[in-house]
């Protein structure tokens, strides 16, 4: 197709070097064009192509079939880098790190896939560790929206073979503990039953709810029984697991997380592995499915923190961009209504990219990336 549009004759151009002459091998002489009756070169008889062996004539063929389509098309190179950068992309960050499969007696618990945040295996190994009295460790995870905390703890839990199961930011005891209804039925939650049968919960946003609510935890948390609203006094599992997200330490409001909350000081202690969460480039454009996409949306993030302009820019814009860009809408079209929907016109042109991912042409390639199973 490529050389029809450019009118070239590739017939021509590959046959010239293969036009045959005739040599003398083991004391015999044949002509130019004579074979055996089979169709094959007669015995004793090597064909050159101009003085070449057929490798040689054959690479001297693509040199030339090359050469020509060069001649034939302006190039722009800084396009051919970036269309390479964008379809080898999501192979690079599968590639950098291999993935990580768990044996327990010789048989297989699970596998931690290579797609993952660097910090998931630091996660791994801290949720496999247990106290001197048997207990797993609690882990507290800090870090800004959209960098992969959830998704690390589900893939972390699925690789250990345990049960997950998370609360969201909580208001009142009950929502952990549970409650007797009037009737005297009592409502079992995801974090007891966790705790009396083994597994990970989340309990994400922590820094988000009420210390009245995370504070029924401590006893639980810290000396391996919970007092149920029944009076039953329940042990702890030996492989449940807390694990606390958040967008800060528990040490109140910043200026982009105006709404945390100062966690009290004894409930954080009972969490004695904290790992600091940032955003991961290369998972964010392998996930999102264009990695044109994200790069572009991860330029604004740079520019927006180095121009000091205080905007949430989150993988969660790489994700929901790529499905607009996806179903025929530009990039331009597309930042418009995701991370440039709060700012203003000034803003806006300070943190746009300026390389040519932000034309306005839907011709965008876009990129299939492997399921990833949870």
């Amino acid at each position: 197709m490529v050389a029809s549009s450019i009118g070239v004759n590739i017939s021509e151009v590959i046959g010239r070097p293969f036009e045959q002459t005739g040599v003398e091998t083991d004391n015999k002489t044949q002509g130019s064009n004579d074979k055996g009756s089979n169709g094959m070169e007669p015995e004793g008889f090597e064909v050159e192509y101009k003085g070449k062996n057929k490798k040689a004539a054959a690479q001297d063929a693509a040199a030339g079939f090359i050469e020509m389509i060069a001649s034939a098309v302006s190039i722009d190179e800084n396009q051919v880098r970036d269309i390479v950068k964008d379809e080898v992309a999501p192979l690079y960050a599968a590639l950098d790190q291999p993935k990580i499969v768990l044996m327990a007696e010789e048989k297989k618990v699970g596998e931690l896939p290579a797609t993952r945040h660097p910090m998931a295996e630091t996660l791994l190994n801290a949720l496999m560790v247990k106290t001197v009295d048997g207990h797993g460790l609690n882990i507290w995870i800090a870090g800004p929206a959209g960098s992969g905390k959830t998704f690390a703890v589900r893939q972390v839990a699925k690789t250990l073979g345990l049960e997950y199961g998370f609360h969201g930011a909580m208001t009142m005891p009950h929502e952990l503990v549970g409650f007797v209804d009037a009737g005297g039925t009592y409502h079992e939650t995801v974090f007891v039953r966790l705790y009396r049968n083994g597994g990970v919960c989340l309990l994400d946003e922590c820094d988000a709810g009420s210390s009245e609510a995370l504070l029924a935890l401590n006893a639980a948390l810290a000396n391996g029984q919970m007092s149920l609203p029944t009076g039953q006094i329940l042990d702890r599992h030996p492989d449940f697991r807390c694990v606390a997200a958040a967008n800060t330490f528990g040490q109140g409001a910043t200026a982009e997380y105006v709404g945390r909350a100062k966690i009290d000081a004894a409930f954080l202690d009972r969490f004695g592995v904290r790992l600091s969460w940032g955003y991961d480039e290369k998972l964010e454009r392998t996930m999102c499915g264009n990695p044109a996409w994200a790069t572009y949306v991860q330029a604004a993030r740079r520019n927006a923190v180095s121009k000091g302009i205080k905007v949430m820019i989150t993988p969660r814009a790489s994700m929901s961009g790529a499905a607009l860009i996806a179903n025929g809408m530009s990039f331009e079209d597309a930042a418009e209504i995701t991370f440039l929907s709060s700012l203003n016109d000034d803003q806006k042109k300070a943190i746009k990219p300026t390389s040519s991912y932000g034309s306005k042409s839907k011709s965008r390639p876009t990129f299939q990336t492997e399921k990833i199973d949870f």
